[in-house]
């Protein structure tokens, strides 16, 4: 049995993809965001769900997430690699048989060249700029990308035309999300006037999906909420309202074991640099979780795990691979080899991703994708 490990809830995951296909306006194709270990949640529990559900789209970052994904999903998957590759990886993205992302046409002109040397036709996704500035190719740049592609005619298809919100997680920033969709709707109707016909057509996330049909163009990148969690709280209040009701599920529990207890009198120091100092007589309960595995330490002396169904606060300085707890407030008969919720829910007692986020000073988003990839992830 491990000392800590990530249960995935099949039936929080399908009832997520039934309510995000819910939400798709009518010929939209969903494509599940399946990078960065599927958001922390295991790339081969979430694909093997998704297939199971009928989602054969998956959007990734790197080759080597493309090949997993091609392990599982055979030659059914269609695969987004969204971030950029190294010259030395464009072999591999080309055997994969993957869509790369491309936003300069000196990416087209090595990856037709090699293309053309391997016999193998390549497949791209045009990233356009409307307003992100990250990848996006501005518009003198798209030119010299469709001459390039046009050079390399018969090795490079432009089988998908992209782009990025900034800010459409934001209600007060709607303005600017409906400015970006305007530049991009331009720009494929720019192309398709000099013969770019993509069958895929996209710049709607997670946000965008629910609160702007008119943005899903031909497919959805459906990522967080297909974990179940909301991409803000804007979101949260909006998708829960009107004749696109979405409710969503989160998918990922953390658990551990108690592993040790020891009773401290009062003035007692606990952990690094004595940062907590006991006020009364104390039962502390150590956990094998610590900043190594993702367990923040920013979350020093902040926040609660769960225990028997109580919450206990956490106290002292998070170390490399323990943290310690109070477990006073936790039902009498508690002990060693007793499971610990750090995320998730037990009988009456719960801790959110949203929480740990608040108490770290960042997004859910970091909160689930730290936990570390030695962790196991289980299917439940």
């Amino acid at each position: 049995m491990p000392r800590t490990w990530v249960e995935i809830s099949r039936e929080a995951l399908q009832r997520n993809i039934d309510g995000i296909k819910n939400i798709l306006e009518p010929g939209v194709v969903f494509c599940a965001v399946v990078k960065s270990l599927a958001y922390g949640h295991g790339t081969k529990e979430v694909v093997t769900v998704c297939l199971e559900e009928g989602i054969t789209h998956f959007g990734v970052d790197t080759v080597s997430e493309a090949e997993d994904i091609r392990d599982l999903a055979g030659n059914e998957a269609t695969i987004f690699i969204m971030g950029v590759q190294m010259p030395d990886e464009y072999e591999r993205v080309i055997t994969v048989r993957a869509i790369q992302t491309v936003s300069s046409s000196e990416e087209i002109v090595a990856l037709g060249a090699l293309a053309k040397r391997l016999g193998i036709p390549v497949q791209v996704t045009f990233e356009i700029e409307t307003g992100l500035h990250r990848l996006g190719a501005q518009e003198r740049v798209v030119h010299a990308m469709l001459r390039a592609a046009r050079e390399w005619k018969g090795w490079v298809f432009v089988q998908s035309i992209a782009s990025h919100f900034a800010s459409s997680e934001v209600t007060a920033a709607q303005w600017e999300t409906k400015h970006q969709n305007t530049v991009f709707y331009d720009a494929i109707t720019w192309l398709k006037n000099e013969g770019i016909e993509a069958p895929y057509l996209h710049i709607a996330c997670s946000a965008a999906a629910l609160l702007e049909p008119q943005m899903q163009h031909t497919l959805i990148r459906a990522g967080i909420i297909l974990y179940g969690l909301w991409p803000s709280s804007d979101v949260r209040r909006q998708g829960t309202l009107g004749k696109r009701h979405i409710q969503l599920t989160p998918a990922l529990s953390w658990k551990t074991h108690l592993v040790h207890i020891q009773d401290i009198p009062p003035g007692a120091a606990v952990g690094y640099e004595g940062t907590f100092t006991a006020n009364r007589p104390m039962r502390i309960g150590v956990l094998p979780v610590g900043y190594y595995d993702g367990f923040d330490r920013r979350a020093a002396s902040q926040g609660f795990v769960v225990v028997r169904g109580s919450r206990c606060p956490i106290v002292g300085r998070i170390c490399m691979n323990m943290c310690m707890i109070d477990i006073g407030g936790a039902p009498a008969g508690t002990r060693v080899g007793d499971t610990v919720t750090l995320i998730g829910r037990d009988g009456l007692g719960t801790v959110t991703a949203d929480e740990w986020a608040q108490a770290w000073g960042t997004i859910h988003y970091e909160v689930v994708t730290r936990i570390s990839h030695h962790i196991p992830r289980v299917l439940v």
